[in-house]
């Protein structure tokens, strides 16, 4: 036998032993389980009565607020979605020595936002209003593009209303959680005075002055 022969056998019975090898491997190779029926969680919106239950403490106003256990809701009318809105930020108390004339009960932050619906999703945008241009003019589209409205909350909608009318957001970490955009502090003062939630603010805003909820009100009719 040549020697040309030889390794030319010697390269068939090579390939012949990888090619054995892939199959006896593939051959052991289990097909990874499928999951089990119903074992993931359902996603969208439950049922109004599952997320608003009967235990909930509800507060009629410019939104629907229910509590339930430690968590706050925000039922939004369909009707309100795109509006114009003040957001008001307040210093409830202050320590002493704070620096800067930051008395209690000043207003230190005010924003324009809106409530928007993409899917099954609620977004809450912050607007600036300095820079403007009627929409027939080209430089509208410039202006747009440069005043991109920034998201400050995107909640998922928890249900919707039985008329289907209006969404349920869990609004509870927002609120009591660390949001910046509402502390009404400055960065500095941030971290200075180590904040990092609110202190019961919902609660008091809905339960306990009626008095700010009238001011609330007269304000936001002057902006229709």
């Amino acid at each position: 036998m040549s020697r040309h022969m030889r390794l030319t056998l010697a390269w068939v019975t090579v390939l012949a032993v990888a090619v054995a090898g892939c199959a006896s491997g593939s051959a052991k190779a289990t097909p990874s389980p499928s999951p089990a029926a119903g074992s993931q969680e359902e996603k969208g919106p439950k049922a109004y009565s599952d997320v608003v239950t009967s235990e909930a403490i509800s507060d009629e106003g410019l939104f629907s607020v229910h509590k339930v256990d430690d968590d706050y809701f925000f039922e939004i009318p369909d009707s309100l979605l795109g509006r114009d809105m003040l957001l008001i930020s307040r210093i409830a108390g202050v320590p002493p020595g704070l620096g800067g004339f930051v008395p209690a009960g000043v207003a230190t932050g005010r924003q324009l936002v809106r409530w928007e619906r993409v899917d099954d999703r609620i977004l809450l945008r912050r607007y600036e209003t300095g820079s403007t241009a009627d929409t027939s003019l080209p430089i509208y589209r410039s202006v747009v593009s440069n005043n991109f409205a920034p998201i400050l909350a995107a909640f998922d909608i928890e249900a919707r209303t039985d008329s289907d009318d209006g969404s349920v957001v869990d609004v509870t970490d927002f609120f009591a959680g660390d949001t910046p955009s509402l502390s009404g502090l400055r960065a500095a003062q941030r971290r200075t005075y180590e904040v990092r939630r609110l202190d019961g603010g919902l609660v008091a805003r809905h339960g306990h002055d009626d008095e700010g909820d009238r001011r609330l009100a007269e304000r936001l009719q002057q902006l229709e």
